[in-house]
């Protein structure tokens, strides 16, 4: 064998070499990418169910957020009906209004309730504390008759009390 051929096999041999571990290599990177794209959609899942149970408990503590929730479910059927000619507009508009009504009326209430329960937050001390007086005496009143007292003298008792919150007589 010539130096030359000697040279030339010495070379295809790392040739050879160099191939079979370049193809080592991307066979591991590929690998890696795939355990890293498996990776990413479990994490992605994980991530989506935690955002559904977050979900179903803000709709379990929050009943506006609740109704909310399937007034937009209502309105999107509604909407793709209306789309695909399943109703009128005219169908879609009376369904719409009952809608709104079943799932936003909740707020209005809301709404009204914060009103009235913020004039209590605007009444004087005094007028709080014969509030908060009253419900004691009434609390005491359902007491003594669970008891088996007398009604009259229950009532001769805490109605004397009651009485007095309203100032001399």
């Amino acid at each position: 064998m010539t130096k030359v051929a000697a040279v030339e096999a010495i070379l295809s041999g790392e040739a050879g070499s160099l191939k079979a571990s370049i193809a080592e290599a991307v066979g591991i990177v590929g690998k890696f990418k795939n355990d890293a794209e498996k990776s990413a959609r479990s994490i992605e899942r994980a991530f989506q169910q935690q955002e559904k149970s977050v979900e179903r408990l803000r709709k379990s503590l929050d009943p506006l957020y609740a109704s909310s929730k399937r007034y937009e479910a209502a309105l999107a059927q509604l909407d793709k009906a209306l789309k695909h000619g399943v109703i009128s507009q005219a169908e879609y508009n009376r369904t719409l209004g009952l809608a709104e009504k079943a799932y936003l009326g909740g707020g209005k209430q809301a709404a009204a309730a914060g009103g009235a329960l913020g004039v209590l937050g605007n009444m004087s001390d005094q007028t709080r504390y014969r509030i908060q007086n009253m419900g004691y005496q009434v609390q005491d009143i359902a007491v003594q008759l669970q008891m088996g007292a007398k009604a009259s003298s229950v009532f001769a008792a805490q109605g004397s009390q009651i009485a007095s919150m309203f100032g001399p007589v």
